[in-house]
């Protein structure tokens, strides 16, 4: 399907005209030069937390994902999955917002 407007202008036009932004520039967008190896482990997870940290990263190498950005919120999460585990072994039932928190 097509794009609405006019068609886009080349950058030697831009240069041209002396309109070039190159912060607009697609090819400027930034990689992040870390890698998931580079993650340390909280010490405040618990020990099943920590398990689940060495999982989800090896998951997660092994799919090319880097979350190398995100180790704090990956931290959040696998202390929440131990939380439910915990609640799920003593025969408990997680509550709702838990749920809703671990799945989003």
């Amino acid at each position: 399907m097509a794009k609405r407007g006019p068609k886009g202008t080349s950058n030697v036009i831009k240069i041209a005209k002396g309109t070039l932004q190159p912060c607009r520039s697609k090819s400027d967008i930034h990689e992040s030069n870390t890698t998931n190896d580079d993650l340390v482990c909280p010490d405040w997870l618990s020990d099943l937390a920590k398990e689940i940290w060495v999982e989800k990263i090896e998951n997660y190498n092994n799919g090319g994902i880097n979350v190398s950005n995100s180790g704090h919120s990956l931290a959040q999460y696998c202390a929440l999955e131990a939380d439910i585990i915990t609640i799920y072994k003593s025969g408990g039932s997680p509550s709702v917002s838990m749920i809703s928190a671990h799945r989003i």
